[in-house]
């Protein structure tokens, strides 16, 4: 584990919870990137649908949903992405997010039932999203490459 995962592993286990703000796209329409904040709380045991704070590539920080429990780990996926990652150990999993505020909206993700029926049926809807996931990527990169070139 690299230095900044160690200090929030040790915030937690000492404060009972960690603070953070969520950057990138990968958890839209969740987190759209703008005056939003998470509670990052000690694991319990992950189950379909807890989103995750973990150690991922190159000792990056990454929050995303638990999509499937294995023998191997927790299969892992972003809300607004096309791939499931391999799986997910144990020891690389900083903590489970328990809550988050949007602008002054607080949200508890055990009590509200809005939320507990996003974290059930957005994942549901993947087959559906995927093919549109797909196409907005390559349509992406096709104007990346444009732009460079």
């Amino acid at each position: 584990m690299n230095p900044e995962t160690d200090r929030k592993m040790a915030c937690i286990r000492e404060k009972g919870l960690y603070l953070s703000t969520p950057t990138g796209r990968s958890m839209r329409p969740l987190f759209k990137g703008k005056d939003e904040t998470v509670v990052i709380s000690p694991i319990g045991t992950p189950k379909r649908g807890d989103v995750l704070l973990y150690e991922g590539g190159q000792g990056k920080q990454v929050l995303h949903r638990v999509i499937r429990v294995t023998p191997e780990g927790y299969l892992m996926r972003g809300d607004n992405c096309l791939g499931t990652e391999p799986p997910l150990t144990p020891d690389r999993i900083i903590g489970r997010m328990t809550a988050f505020w949007r602008g002054k909206r607080y949200t508890d993700c055990e009590t509200s039932r809005p939320y507990r029926l996003y974290a059930r049926l957005w994942p549901a809807t993947y087959p559906l999203r995927a093919p549109f996931l797909w196409v907005r990527a390559r349509l992406a990169a096709l104007l990346r490459r444009r732009k460079k070139g």
